[in-house]
C-alpha cells in the first residue's frame, strides 16, 4: 500500500528529463529586490528521494516494475527511485537494444516481427 501511496503523490511532481528545481514567488518585484524570504525553492528529486527512504524498509529488497507507455516521467522516475532505494535500474528498451545489437538491429526486428519485439520487452 504505502508504494501505491508513494506513486500516487509523486507521480505529479516528476516530469523534466533531469531533477528540477521549481521557484514560485509571492511578489512579482521580489526576485528585482533580490527578496529571498518571499521565494521558496524546493527540489523535485529530494522529495521523491524522501518519499523512497519512507517506504525502504517495507520493501525488503522487492522489485519493483514502473509500466505504462513511453514517458520521460517513467524513466525519470524509476531512475530516481533506483539510486534513492539503492536498486539496480534497468530500461526494457536498452535490455532489448544490447541483446540484439544496436539501434539499427532493434529497427529491424521491430519491422520484421512487432509482435516479438513486444514480447521481449516483456521478457527482459
Amino acid at each position: 500500500m504505502k508504494v501505491v501511496q508513494l506513486a500516487q503523490q509523486l507521480w505529479p511532481l516528476v516530469g523534466h528529463s533531469r531533477p528540477t528545481t521549481i521557484c514560485h514567488h509571492l511578489k512579482p518585484r521580489a526576485l528585482a529586490n533580490n527578496n529571498h524570504d518571499s521565494i521558496t525553492q524546493f527540489d523535485l528529486s529530494l522529495t521523491l528521494k524522501r518519499k523512497a527512504a519512507e517506504i525502504s524498509p517495507d520493501l525488503k529488497g522487492t522489485c519493483l516494475f514502473l509500466v505504462g507507455i513511453n514517458s520521460s516521467i517513467k524513466s525519470n522516475s524509476a531512475q530516481l527511485l533506483a539510486e534513492a532505494l539503492r536498486y539496480y535500474y534497468f530500461d526494457s528498451d536498452s535490455v532489448v537494444e544490447e541483446a540484439l545489437g544496436g539501434k539499427d538491429a532493434v529497427r529491424s526486428f521491430i519491422k520484421t516481427d512487432l509482435k516479438g519485439f513486444r514480447d521481449s520487452e516483456v521478457a527482459s
